[in-house]
C-alpha cells in the first residue's frame, strides 16, 4: 500500500534549498514606462501616472530616479516603491543649448532654468561677453545639485 501511494508524496526537503539565491525581480525603464505600468505601483494612479510621464517629458527623460521626487504630489514613499520596480537603463539624450547663443526664451525653456536665472544668465553673459557651464555657480544662487542638473542642458 505504501508504494501505491509513494508518487504522491513530495520528498523531504533538506537545508541545502534555503541557501538557494533569491532572484530580484527584473526591474523596467522608468524612460520606457507606460502610464499603465505606473499605475501598478501602490500610490500611483491615473492623474499621478501622467504627471510622472509629463515630467519626463519635460525633462526629456529622467537621469536620475531621483528626480521623481520633483514631481508634485508624488510621496517619497511611493517614489521609494517606484523604485523597487523602476530603474533608468536607458539614459536620456538631451539637446543642449549654447549657452552664449541661447536667447531669454531659450534658456527658460530649459528644465530647472527659471525666468530670473536666464535673466541672470544673460546679464552676465552681456557683462564678461561670455560665459561657460562652470560659472553658473557664479551667477546662480542655487544648490550644487541643481546646478549639475542644468548643465545636462547647456553646452
Amino acid at each position: 500500500m505504501v508504494q501505491e501511494l509513494k508518487p504522491y508524496f513530495r520528498k523531504a526537503t533538506s537545508k541545502k534549498q534555503g541557501n538557494k539565491k533569491r532572484i530580484s525581480p527584473i526591474r523596467k525603464d522608468l524612460n520606457q514606462a507606460t502610464q499603465k505600468e505606473l499605475e501598478k505601483i501602490y500610490g500611483i494612479g491615473a492623474v499621478l501616472a501622467a504627471r510622472i510621464i509629463k515630467y519626463r517629458t519635460y525633462l526629456g527623460g529622467f537621469s536620475l530616479l531621483d528626480q521623481c521626487n520633483e514631481v508634485y504630489g508624488l510621496e517619497p514613499s511611493v517614489v521609494e516603491a517606484l523604485s523597487q520596480q523602476f530603474e533608468i537603463a536607458s539614459p536620456p539624450t538631451f539637446k543642449k543649448r549654447a549657452i552664449n547663443k541661447a536667447n531669454l526664451d531659450e534658456l527658460q525653456k530649459t528644465p530647472y532654468i527659471s525666468r530670473a536665472s536666464a535673466k541672470k544668465i544673460i546679464a552676465f553673459r552681456t557683462a564678461e561677453g561670455t560665459i561657460s557651464v562652470d560659472d553658473l555657480t557664479k551667477v546662480l544662487n542655487d544648490s550644487l545639485n541643481k546646478i549639475e542638473r542644468i548643465k545636462l542642458y547647456l553646452y
